[in-house]
């Protein structure tokens, strides 16, 4: 990991001109307050697209209730009353009797 650490760093390094660097949140900031000078109604950004977020929890959830084959099976609930222990099978083989 070290030597990944390294290779990456000797990759991106190199000399830093100044004059070729563009700070985009100074700009929109500089145009935020030109239009607030005048007078302007600022208002945020809506969204076009809907961003594809999950619920990390309900996600778990969900795997947690998926069966060893990939199958949602029956809520947790319903599956720990299931688990209940059953007597054991009588075997088929006759006892001798000793005597």
């Amino acid at each position: 990991m070290f030597a990944l650490a390294e290779h990456i760093v000797k990759m991106k390094s190199g000399h830093f001109h100044p004059e070729q660097f563009e700070d985009h949140y100074e700009n929109a900031l500089k145009e935020i307050i030109r239009r607030k000078q005048k007078g302007d109604r600022i208002e945020p950004e809506r969204l076009t697209q809907p961003t594809n977020v999950i619920n990390l929890m309900d996600a778990l959830r969900r795997s947690v209730e998926t069966d060893s084959r990939g199958q949602r099976g029956r809520p947790a609930s319903q599956r720990a009353a299931s688990k209940q222990r059953r007597p054991a099978k009588r075997s088929n083989t006759r006892r001798s009797k000793a005597g």
